[in-house]
């Protein structure tokens, strides 16, 4: 990465931050402009130079706004290998399924086991595994006779 790039990178997260400090402040326009000015001398974030804009995140912070860091994704867990071919049979369903997301599995998992979390599939049991498969392909037996039944009808 160019320094202008990660320089550009910067001045965007800066301005992503100001603008929800301005939300957390429940700042309106004309507030919002006007304590720009009083700050920096400018009336817009966006012709702030990164002084302007460390001055004015500085003012927000002491207004009292928090700036949350941004929350990492851990990777997923690797699958043990008597797991894994299920856990790929299961991704193949919820991507003929209309492309839905793994949470969805995870969230039938939950049901199925009781249990008061979302938990990755890497961490379920063969047999809780096959139990998921099953009702995403009892799913997916329903979603077609729907689809032949409106066939029919039409």
């Amino acid at each position: 990465m160019t320094a202008a790039a990660a320089a550009e990178k910067r001045r965007r997260a800066d301005l992503a931050k100001i603008h929800i400090g301005k939300e957390a402040m429940g700042l309106d326009r004309a507030a919002y402009e006007d304590m720009l000015e009083a700050v920096t001398g400018e009336r817009s974030s966006a012709g702030l130079d990164r002084t302007g804009r460390r001055k004015v995140l500085a003012h927000m912070q002491a207004k009292g706004v928090r700036f949350r860091p941004k929350r990492q994704r851990r990777p997923r867990p690797r699958p043990a290998p008597e797991r894994e071919r299920l856990i790929r049979k299961i991704d193949a369903l919820l991507i003929d399924a209309g492309n839905r997301p793994r949470l969805y599995a995870e969230r039938i998992l939950r049901r199925m086991t009781r249990h008061p979390h979302d938990a990755p599939l890497e961490w379920a049991k063969p047999p809780q595994l096959l139990k998921v498969v099953q009702a995403l392909e009892i799913e997916k037996r329903r979603r077609e006779a729907r689809a032949r039944a409106r066939e029919e009808a039409a």
